[in-house]
């Protein structure tokens, strides 16, 4: 038996298709996803209907190619919504958990997120579904006919069975916001203060479970993609920190309790009613490219071809041993969840200090040492005691150096597996134990293996 696992990512669309009988993985695409470019910066948004034919041109080829397929995993990016109409089609783009609508919205001479802690006492953040959503009813952008807001893998995975489950798991809904997770349910005194209607809103499900076919293969329910890397690439998440780099970059330990921290460090509900703490920056792998687009313009403006510079930047510090140079830069270029207006610096430059290998050292270890605040924190609210580190995203797996700054700043060794794309791989084994392809999570886990 096979699964198919889809990871819809802010920049790719990943798959996977799993043997979980030999326990290998036999294929994997990768594709660009891309934004709809816009006249407003902080409007950040991208085509669901694009994203739809290519996920399902993938699935075609894979299940004419494998004959044997006996299930389908959808996972995705957070927080962002889409509007559907009664028919279940897009009537609006996605707008993705980078879209800072959010941070435009004034109540009372208040923020809409400090209005939204101080009378609900819940905590949403810029890009969070009901944050976009609050500011689009508020600016009359909600489309005429809109019967439901989905994220954009269940979208996907409505498209592709043809019908409106009209569910969305609890590690989705959590994302929206306005979200009780003892209850399992949006908080209907939340909702009726910012007029949401509950009706445009999804069934919640603490379970995953089938809810339909594509071409006679069973689909199984989404949950976000912070659980399903947790799903793919840890073996125990209560012995193991899950680190992931990519456009933005996340911390995720086990915890057994639902608590408040802050914006940035949050509790979400896992699988099989568990719970994962998970501290978030917003400019991860992106503070690594704004450096790399630095050096990619002084090498055009030397009359040099516009390329990637990332093999360049390794070159420079292949040698370079885990030494601060005192040269620190902290990589909040895009705000923080708990301040939106914090920004970056490099600071302490001196006549010596200021080149190009001290700035990439400088980049990666602020991108590591926003990481690691949070750890300290997070270790305050939970008894995990873990004994190594599991990285994923192409933001640390590809940067050695960062590698190694990670490993000597929280003094744990780092992992890698051995197949990547982790998070379609959570989807598709999630898919597989959901719908009795394996017999138990434990044997799913046995698909994990590390480099």
């Amino acid at each position: 038996m096979k699964a198919i696992g889809i990871d819809i990512g802010t920049t790719t669309i990943c798959a996977v298709v799993l043997d979980m009988e030999k326990g290998i993985q036999l294929e994997k695409t990768i594709i660009p996803n891309r934004f709809i470019k816009s006249d407003i910066n902080w409007e950040k948004i991208q085509d669901p209907d694009r994203i739809c034919s290519c996920v399902e041109g993938i699935v075609c080829g894979y299940i004419k190619k494998y004959k044997d397929i006996s299930s389908i995993g959808v996972t995705g990016q957070m927080h962002g919504i889409v509007y559907t109409d009664a028919n279940g089609k897009s009537l609006s783009p996605l707008y993705t958990w980078q879209d800072e609508r959010g941070e435009k919205i004034k109540i009372g001479g208040m923020d809409l997120f400090s209005y939204v802690e101080k009378y609900t006492g819940y905590m949403i953040a810029t890009g969070w579904g009901m944050a976009t959503h609050i500011y689009n009813q508020m600016h009359g952008l909600v489309p005429e006919g809109t019967v439901s807001i989905k994220t954009i893998e269940d979208y996907v995975i409505d498209r592709l069975i043809g019908n409106e489950s009209r569910l969305i798991h609890t590690s989705n809904a959590a994302a929206f916001g306005l979200y009780n997770m003892d209850a399992g349910a949006f908080d209907e005194k939340a909702l009726q203060m910012f007029q949401i209607e509950k009706e445009l809103l999804p069934k919640v499900s603490k379970r995953i479970c089938i809810v339909g076919e594509y071409k006679g293969i069973p689909v199984t329910l989404s949950v976000g993609d912070n659980q399903a890397g947790v799903a793919g690439a840890v073996q125990d998440i209560k012995d193991m920190i899950l680190i992931n780099v990519g456009t933005s970059a996340q911390i995720s330990v086990a915890v057994e309790k639902i608590i408040q921290i802050n914006k940035s460090i949050e509790v979400r509900p896992y699988i099989d009613n568990e719970y994962i703490m998970v501290g978030s920056s917003l400019c991860g792998g992106c503070a690594y490219k704004v450096l790399e687009e630095f050096f990619r313009s002084y090498a055009a403006a030397l009359g040099c071809e516009a390329m990637p510079q990332y093999d360049i930047m390794e070159k420079i510090v292949s040698t370079k041993v885990v030494s601060p140079s005192g040269l620190k830069v902290k990589t909040s270029f895009a705000g923080t969840r708990d301040n939106a207006e914090t920004r970056g610096s490099i600071e302490h430059i001196t006549l010596d200090n200021f080149t190009p290998e001290n700035l990439i050292y400088g980049f990666s270890e602020g991108i590591v040492l926003e990481l690691y605040g949070m750890y300290k924190t997070m270790m305050e609210y939970t008894d995990v005691s873990p004994s190594g580190i599991v990285i994923l995203g192409n933001g640390i797996k590809k940067n050695k150096l960062m590698r190694k700054i990670l490993e000597h700043v929280f003094a744990l060794p780092v992992k890698m597996t051995a197949f990547g794309e982790e998070t379609a791989v959570g989807a598709a084994l999630i898919s597989a134990v959901y719908t009795g392809s394996v017999e138990s999570w434990a044997a799913a886990k046995e698909m994990i293996k590390y480099q």
